[in-house]
């Protein structure tokens, strides 16, 4: 191999090794912080009583041991879950859109979500055999979805032309900011 590729083959290595050292620091951090969310809170369960209760439900007492998996696992597991879920939604608008700052708002999912909660807090009076609790998030997901597919809808009709579809479907989403 010539000079120049033998140092871009080091130089790979070199970043590929930095790579996987941040990764497996990111990896620890998050398993310290999903053990300290099980340990947090006023039942006074310590880390060794997590972490004992983890691997060996039985070793608990039973007031503990509904306390860590009938309440603070499961609630710790849809949060990594949640996040991951809006780490990759995150992502993929930001590559579908090709713009690093690119967010929900930038295409008024977020505001179309926002005027739908907005009429659920409004008409909960008129609404009273539905709980708020539930019509709430209900009408915010109606409507953000109705967005993403009225922007969807506008650049199928305009054939997909690159930015020019994607901005010509902003004002439609803009209109539903509260």
């Amino acid at each position: 191999m010539s000079e120049p590729s033998n140092a871009l083959h080091h130089r790979f290595g070199q970043v590929t090794q930095r790579r996987r050292v941040t990764l497996l620091l990111l990896a620890l951090a998050l398993l310290l912080c999903f053990t300290l969310d099980l340990q947090a809170g006023p039942a006074e369960l310590g880390l060794g009583q997590v972490l004992g209760g983890l691997f060996d439900p039985a070793s608990l007492e039973l007031r503990h041991r509904i306390i860590l998996w009938d309440v603070r696992l499961p609630d710790a597991v849809i949060a990594l879950a949640v996040g991951a879920a809006l780490g990759l939604a995150g992502i993929e608008t930001q590559t579908i859109l090709d713009n690093p700052l690119a967010s929900p708002f930038t295409l008024g999912v977020s505001s179309s979500a926002m005027l739908g909660a907005s009429i659920a807090i409004v008409l909960a009076p008129t609404l009273a055999f539905l709980p708020i609790t539930a019509v709430l998030p209900l009408l915010a997901l109606v409507f953000s979805l109705a967005s993403g597919l009225l922007i969807l809808a506008v650049v199928r009709i305009t054939g997909g032309r690159g930015r020019s579809s994607c901005c010509s479907a902003l004002p439609w989403s803009f209109s539903a900011m509260p």
